[in-house]
């Protein structure tokens, strides 16, 4: 009774999840359709003195929306055991916890704590210490994915950043290019080109031709 006492309106929740995903393993619902037809039916007709409701439906509706993925996961984190070969509550306790840890956003510690107390309770001895091994190795995949993921959104706000510099320094070298630059020379430098050669300086070149040499062209 000290245990029940000790109990959290969401530790119920979480067994009320594991009865459904127990019961659907049970009775082989494997798609989300399925599953969510079970989790329906149990919100309106259920055995349990405090049926399924909030916090337990949202686990159910993440594990029925990533079946695959909860399912791949626990198959990465168990060294040992591949799903088929645990027994059915062990099996379907991880499912709720990863379901969780990826999709609800529970915090690492409460979720490792409240599951493993289930399967304290409703498995073997021996399952407890094998069902926080998988959470453990599960939630460090998690991490680092979510690391990695944090990582390379970095790195591309960084690319971002410098072509936004890059097209930013771009524009400004182009406002600070002169119009006049780009347009043909003005007509008064054409004009002083022009005059470098003016007409006296043909009437000198003459002039300073010696009048022998004038002579003595036929």
């Amino acid at each position: 009774m000290a245990k029940q006492n000790r109990r959290t309106a969401r530790t119920t929740q979480r067994q009320r999840a594991l009865d459904i995903l127990f019961e659907a393993d049970e009775k082989g619902l494997r798609s989300r359709e399925e599953l969510l037809a079970l989790l329906e039916e149990r919100q309106v007709l259920s055995t349990a003195q405090t049926p399924i409701s909030g916090f337990g439906v949202e686990i159910v509706r993440a594990y029925a929306a990533h079946i695959g993925d909860v399912d791949t996961m626990i198959e990465a984190s168990s060294e040992d055991w591949s799903l088929p070969r645990m027994n059915t509550v062990d099996r379907n306790c991880l499912r709720g916890a990863i379901a969780e840890l990826m999709y609800v956003g529970t915090k690492r510690a409460a979720v490792i704590v409240e599951w493993a107390g289930l399967v304290r309770l409703l498995s073997t001895d021996k399952s407890v210490g094998f069902v926080m091994g998988v959470m453990n190795r599960a939630a460090d995949i998690i991490e680092r994915e979510e690391a990695h993921a944090q990582q390379g959104v970095s790195q591309q706000v960084d690319v971002e950043m410098d072509d936004a510099g890059l097209i930013a320094a771009l524009q400004r070298g182009q406002e600070e290019t002169p119009e006049e630059a780009l347009e043909e020379e003005p007509e008064a430098t054409r004009k002083d080109a022009l005059e470098e050669t003016p007409e006296e300086s043909t009437e000198e070149t003459q002039k300073e031709v010696p009048e022998e040499i004038l002579e003595e062209t036929p």
